[in-house]
């Protein structure tokens, strides 16, 4: 994923959310959700 990219991170949320967040990626989320208010917000109203 791209860590300048806000909308991949939330797809990721949305398949995370569902169970379906490809094998690999969990890492790449949880980091960019330490350190992106946006992304933390998205996942609170998920």
């Amino acid at each position: 994923m791209n860590a300048g990219s806000c909308s991949a991170f939330e797809i990721a949320i949305e398949q995370r959310f569902h169970d379906a967040l490809p094998a690999g990626e969990g890492a790449a989320l949880d980091e960019h959700l330490a350190t992106c208010a946006s992304c933390v917000a998205y996942l609170a109203s998920a």
